[in-house]
């Protein structure tokens, strides 16, 4: 298999893995068409290492290839190599992924299955029987990918956030231009009812207000001086 420069390619088939033999190639964890599209770096790859598929059980994700260069690379299923070959080149994929951040974070908090993978343990003791090696490796595989999907799905909630907030800054933003074009002015709430200082508050009392009406009225009864 040969990848020209800027060439990408996509491993759908859940029985096929590759593996450099010349060249360079970046891995990257994508979603697949029909949803949101996202991406995530996954690590880079050099003559000797291998990429295999997502094997997500959920039909959301794909590992996709992108060549740095021009790249020669070899295509096997699962079963085409022995068993005591096929566990580095695995061993070395789960440890490149536990080196991403979000994933070392996992880890360091004390995951049972994410700690194996930086240590190297992660399917050690597989090593001898390709049919367990293989289910062992679809295991941790299929945990990666449902994590993705879960850090995949945080960003639509982050992007659909950041939407809505934008969509209400730019509806106040036309609201305001259109009240200051028609000369109007936007009272706030707090504003619209008037309250009476303390200061002023015996002067409306109903005492006060009642000896102001007594005040008038023998105010208007008063003969008049001519």
């Amino acid at each position: 298999m040969r990848l020209a420069a800027g060439e990408r390619l996509r491993l759908t088939d859940d029985d096929k893995w590759i593996r450099v033999t010349a060249g360079r190639l970046e891995v990257y964890a994508v979603t697949r068409e029909g949803t949101s599209f996202h991406q995530i770096f996954l690590m880079e790859l050099s003559p000797g290492e291998a990429a295999f598929p997502a094997l997500d059980d959920f039909g959301r994700i794909d590992t996709e290839i992108y060549a740095v260069e021009d790249t020669e690379a070899e295509s096997f299923s699962f079963s085409a190599l022995p068993p005591e070959e096929m566990a580095p080149l695995m061993r070395k994929w789960f440890a490149a992924l536990a080196a991403l951040p979000w994933l070392r974070l996992l880890a360091d908090r004390g995951d049972e299955v994410l700690r194996t993978w930086p240590d190297g343990t992660a399917l050690r003791s597989k090593e001898t029987d390709s049919a367990a090696l293989s289910a062992a490796f679809a295991a941790d595989e299929g945990i990666f990918s449902m994590l993705a999907g879960v850090r995949f799905h945080s960003l639509d909630r982050r992007l659909s956030a950041r939407t809505e907030n934008r969509a209400r800054q730019k509806q106040r933003l036309v609201d305001e231009t259109i009240s200051a074009l028609l000369g109007e002015e936007r009272i706030p709430a707090t504003m619209g009812a008037r309250t009476t200082p303390g200061w002023m508050k015996p002067y409306f009392s109903s005492d006060a207000r009642r000896r102001h009406s007594g005040c008038r009225q023998r105010t208007s009864s008063s003969p008049t001086i001519s």
